[in-house]
Formats: structure tokens, sequence, C-alpha cells
């Protein structure tokens, strides 16, 4: 029997990691989401480059190197989003 408990444990502390990395494997930003970034080098054609967690790319319209600006994510892909800078009306 205490064989049996032993073996039921390893299986169910494996189901838990598993959520984890899954989690953790989908971009790191959402739609519509609201985050302070910099910049930190032009794209191809012109738009900034910026980089979050597990090096997920965010390229800024009108963004330029060593700005820190605030995005807001327009479109996100499995492995680069497309952001927007939010203007500072305060």
């Amino acid at each position: 029997m205490l064989t049996h408990t032993a073996a039921s444990s390893p299986s169910e502390s494996s189901a838990a990691p598993y959520t984890s990395p899954d989690a953790q494997q989908g971009p790191p930003v959402d739609e519509g989401e609201v985050r302070e970034v910099t910049i930190e080098t032009l794209g191809e054609q012109g738009d900034g480059i910026a980089k979050v967690e597990h090096g997920y790319v965010v390229i800024v319209d009108g963004g330029h190197p060593g700005e820190v600006v605030d995005v807001k994510i327009q479109t996100v892909r499995e492995n680069v989003a497309f952001a927007e800078i939010v203007a500072d009306d305060s």
C-alpha cells in the first residue's frame, strides 16, 4: 500500500507544474493592456522595438531608442505584439 500511495503522489505533483509552464508559453501581454516599456532599438520599418518578460518583442509605432513610454497593446501574436504610445493628457 505504501508503494501505491507513492505512485499516486508524483502524478498529482506533475499535474501542477504542467499548468504553470503552459501559462508561461503564451504571450506575456494582452490586447488593450497599457504598460510602460523602454524602446531599445528601431525595427526595419522605423518602429520602436521594446522587449518585456521572457524577451517577448513589442513593436511600438513612433517609438525612439532610449524612450520610456506608456503603450497600449493593439495586436498580440505568438511571438510579437504591436502597440501605440498612450498620450499623457494629465
